[in-house]
């Protein structure tokens, strides 16, 4: 048949004109699988490809999607998933990517992501998430403790020369972290609890504690939620590098009790004083009767008692030896008043 052929049209432009018709061509429909082959190919030859999906066109020697690609490039193939981000697994091949988008939420190893982002990593990674930059003892990571729970849940690791120079760790359990060669560490050993861990090059080891009463406990984890502070241990104030008493306090300065200006290494103000409440209390057993010792206590005491009877200072001596302050005190056996 030679010459233009019209539908819907008495004098066709073209070999095919439907021009005048306003419903619709019903082109091919297939597959990428459907696409004809070898000899049965010429540029323009037009139909539907539902694997795409979308109407295509043969140009230059490959299919082209004609609604999104340029003309004369071969269209992406592949297929996917509902709610997976494709991703590319050839040069023109899409396939189902790790990436979950329902909508309102991604997630990454989870098609049930319970927020903006959620990344599980189940039981086949050590991180849930791991950023570093080609090193791994430079690293900061969250990690995943169903594979490694002796592992930091959260550490940031600065590793160097030599290889004591790591950074931070949260963690429930620091001091099992077999990677302890250096750094600190914080968990939360139990409920309403913080404690900071310090490494001896070996083993993380607990320094200090906070309990859920605000109590504060240096060298000792148990402490009497009466205290804010606890110290097992020896304590300098003042000093630097310089040893306390073993579990005793070494002050540099003075010290005031019931008062804060202290005038003395030792100076201790209280109200009245009765036999009940004296200001100071000394109870020291003595049973060397061969010991003597020179032990002056000044008392800058104001005598406004107004009994003649009043004590200004009672010591109670025990053992043969007594002595007292040359402020003509009276005696007895075992005890000097002044």
């Amino acid at each position: 048949m030679s010459g233009n052929v019209g539908i819907g049209s008495t004098s066709p432009l073209v070999s095919l004109d439907l021009s005048q018709k306003v419903d619709a061509l019903a082109l091919p429909v297939g597959t990428n699988g459907g696409r004809p082959i070898g000899g049965n190919l010429v540029n323009g030859e037009i139909r539907y490809n539902s694997s795409i999906p979308g109407l295509e066109a043969y140009v230059n020697g490959g299919w082209s999607n004609i609604m999104t690609s340029t003309v004369g490039t071969s269209a992406p193939e592949g297929s996917g998933t509902a709610n997976y981000v494709a991703r590319w697994t050839g040069t023109t091949t899409l396939g189902t990517g790790t990436l979950y988008d329902n909508g309102s939420s991604v997630g990454i190893g989870t098609t049930s992501p319970a927020s903006l982002l959620d990344i599980y990593a189940g039981t086949t990674y050590t991180y849930h998430f791991r950023a570093f930059d080609g090193t791994a003892s430079r690293t900061v990571g969250i990690y995943n403790p169903a594979v490694s729970n002796s592992l930091p849940i959260i550490s940031f690791k600065q590793y160097g020369t030599p290889s004591n120079q790591m950074g931070l760790v949260f963690n429930t359990t620091p001091q099992s972290y077999t990677d302890a060669a250096g750094g600190v560490a914080i968990d939360s050993p139990n409920v309403g609890q913080l404690a900071l861990y310090t490494t001896n090059l070996t083993a993380m080891t607990e320094r200090m504690r906070i309990n859920y009463s605000g109590t504060v406990g240096i060298g000792t984890s148990t402490m009497s939620a009466s205290n804010l502070l606890e110290v097992n241990g020896a304590a300098a104030i003042g000093y630097t590098n310089t040893a306390a008493p073993t579990n005793g306090l070494l002050v540099n300065g003075n010290v005031g009790i019931g008062t804060t200006s202290p005038i003395a290494n030792l100076d201790i103000q209280g109200g009245t004083v009765t036999t009940s409440t004296p200001v100071l209390n000394i109870a020291q057993t003595w049973n060397n009767a061969a010991t003597t010792f020179d032990a002056p206590i000044f008392e800058n005491i104001t005598n406004t008692a107004s009994n003649t009877n009043s004590k200004l200072m009672d010591l109670q001596m025990g053992g043969g030896n007594r002595s007292h302050p040359p402020l003509s005190p009276s005696c007895d056996a075992d005890s000097v008043t002044v």
